[in-house]
């Protein structure tokens, strides 16, 4: 009781600070951003397992691509992830797309990828994929939410 008195002689000289309390659509927007930043942080979760998984099979591909999901380097995951891997047919799926030449791209491409290898590079891009089509929807929600959009 004593303490519900001192906040209401605080209150009436002007002591408290009002507390903004953000409205219906602001708070569904806050979350939507926060559930984005998630899935944003989650795929370079992702990401960065594919690139250790890559390590485990001494694969070199990080150090002949500049992005390791672009399209030249997505292709060489897949076909390593199907099964390929002869290192000069691998390469011929990025010859002309990347800055490497055909040498490099060979040696970089030479590992031993194992089924397990296979495996997980599958999984992971599958996962990859879904969360960006996720942070796709994610965002349109929130174009489609702002007030000047």
């Amino acid at each position: 009781m004593k303490d519900a008195e001192w906040l209401a002689t605080l209150l009436r000289y002007g002591l408290l600070k009002a507390i903004f309390t953000p409205s219906p659509p602001q708070r569904k927007l806050r979350e939507l951003t926060r559930h984005r930043s998630y899935l944003v942080e989650e795929r370079a979760r992702k990401v960065d397992q594919l690139q250790k998984t890559l390590e485990g099979t001494n694969v070199k591909l990080a150090d002949v691509v500049s992005d390791l999901l672009d399209k030249p380097a997505r292709a060489i995951l897949q076909a390593l992830a199907n099964g390929e891997t002869d290192s000069r047919q691998l390469a011929s799926l990025a010859l002309g797309q990347v800055r490497a030449s055909q040498d490099e791209l060979e040696r970089a491409l030479t590992g031993e990828v194992t089924a397990h290898h296979r495996f997980m590079l599958s999984e992971l891009l599958k996962q990859i994929d879904d969360l960006d089509a996720a942070i796709g929807r994610t965002s349109q929600q929130i174009a489609n939410r702002l007030p000047f959009g």
